[in-house]
């Protein structure tokens, strides 16, 4: 395929750092935006300045791309804190209208988003809603698009295995959410880059939705003893109550930077298992990261 000029949203973050070095790896001309701290990927890469909650300093970022890979994250997510503006319906629904302002006019013919798993309009989870909205205005803007829908993700500078590790390192038991049987699938972040570059280069992909999950679904208990096994930590896993987990979670919500909220409890106690079938039929030779070298990678 012809090399292409993409323009990365979230490219610092943990995924759109990885997008960035398997765009990289392929050829293609790479634009990053950032907000604040102008990131380092070396040569081939260009950093404009810019915020996607802002929809007039992103004009100059979207200008000579043909293709957008959306991969913005809040620091903080899943937690929202609305006092500083992080909040799924400003940062992801709003950063992917701001976009969509700019990328028909200048000629973008492919709108790459990275999107969740089970997402609703009608959703009770405000990432789940602002997500689904999101996707409905993508389809709406008539931009060739592809919604990448992974599971949790593991690998280098996972902030969630590294949170659950450092939970059952400091804990004297191994602490879950409610009994812990939440349906998780774990992927490897270098699997998720190589499915987005994927989806970008093939025709066939256009206005599709790809989920994709590693290669074991299990619950978030089997996945933290799983954790636990990797660090040579033995502990008994302890389930909590989950109606007081939300109630300590709504009083540290008020915190300055509130570890939790009641949303991110409800969100981290959601099944997040994928259906690999489109994978699987627009990839036939794509191969998954065993789920034990994800984790040692995110532990590392």
């Amino acid at each position: 395929m012809t090399a292409q000029r993409v323009l990365v949203t979230g490219a610092s973050g943990f995924i759109g750092s990885a997008v960035v070095r398997e765009l990289l790896e392929r050829g293609h001309r790479t634009r990053v935006l950032y907000h604040e701290r102008k990131p380092s990927f070396g040569e081939g890469v260009e950093a404009v300045q810019g915020d996607v909650t802002d929809a007039a300093t992103l004009a100059a970022a979207v200008d000579g791309c043909s293709a957008i890979v959306h991969a913005v994250q809040f620091a903080s997510s899943p937690v929202e804190q609305p006092r500083k503006g992080l909040t799924f319906e400003r940062v992801d629904l709003g950063g992917v209208r701001n976009l969509l302002l700019h990328a028909k006019p200048v000629g973008i013919t492919r709108f790459i988003y990275l999107s969740g798993l089970g997402l609703s309009e009608t959703s009770t989870l405000p990432s789940h809603r602002a997500k689904a909205l999101a996707e409905r205005a993508i389809r709406e803007s008539g931009l060739r698009f592809t919604f990448i829908k992974p599971s949790l993700v593991a690998g280098e500078g996972s902030r969630s295995v590294r949170t659950l590790a450092k939970l059952i390192r400091e804990a004297p038991v191994i602490p879950l959410i409610g009994d812990g049987s939440s349906k998780v699938q774990p992927v490897y972040v270098g699997d998720v880059a190589r499915l987005i570059v994927d989806a970008l280069e093939s025709p066939a992909a256009a206005d599709r939705a790809i989920e994709i999950g590693g290669p074991e679904v299990m619950t978030m208990k089997g996945l933290m003893l799983r954790v636990a096994a990797l660090m040579g930590v033995r502990k008994l896993a302890l389930a909590g109550p989950l109606p007081l987990i939300i109630l300590a979670a709504a009083l540290a919500q008020w915190l300055p930077n509130p570890p939790i909220s009641p949303d991110a409890v409800r969100f981290l106690t959601t099944d997040a298992n994928a259906d690999n079938a489109a994978l699987s039929e627009l990839f036939p030779a794509f191969r998954l990261t065993p789920l034990d070298e994800a984790l040692r990678r995110s532990l590392a």
